[in-house]
């Protein structure tokens, strides 16, 4: 195969992939009201409203996306909890070291996602220096988008 051919079929084929993308779908999505700057693992979240969603089918992912002044969003998977019932309520538990809060649990609600986020190494080594440890909850409306 001469290089310009190569070339042509390599331009053809870049040219399909993005009309075959495949999109992640969200079955899962919530908003919450979060009334303190947080931290999801290596980045921080400012206070405001967020839209947490499950991503794929098999709720391993989270996608947190602020939804006030282009707060960006920020994936993380979850370890799903044995304890997720259809009847628990919608929260999100934080981690509170000082004034610093770290997203720690998210609940959906309804059965769907019971999830514990993995620890980011700024907690593990506020664990380690043995700053006291708090645990603060919101409870989210129970409405889906």
């Amino acid at each position: 195969m001469t290089r310009k051919t190569f070339g042509v079929l390599l331009l053809s084929a870049l040219a399909v992939v993005p009309g075959t993308a495949v999109r992640a779908q969200t079955s899962v999505r919530i908003k919450a009201n979060i009334p303190f700057e947080f931290n999801v693992g290596l980045k921080t979240m400012p206070a405001g409203i967020h839209a947490i969603a499950e991503q794929g089918n098999t709720s391993r992912v989270l996608s947190i996306q602020g939804l006030d002044h282009g707060a960006g969003q920020v994936f993380t998977p979850v370890t799903p909890a044995s304890t997720a019932r259809v009847e628990d309520a919608p929260s999100l538990s934080f981690s509170r070291y000082g004034g610093q809060y770290l997203l720690s649990q998210v609940r959906l609600g309804g059965g769907k996602i019971d999830g514990q986020l993995p620890a980011s190494r700024s907690e593990r080594e506020l664990m380690r220096s043995g700053v006291v440890c708090g645990e603060v909850t919101v409870l989210l409306a129970a409405k889906k988008n």
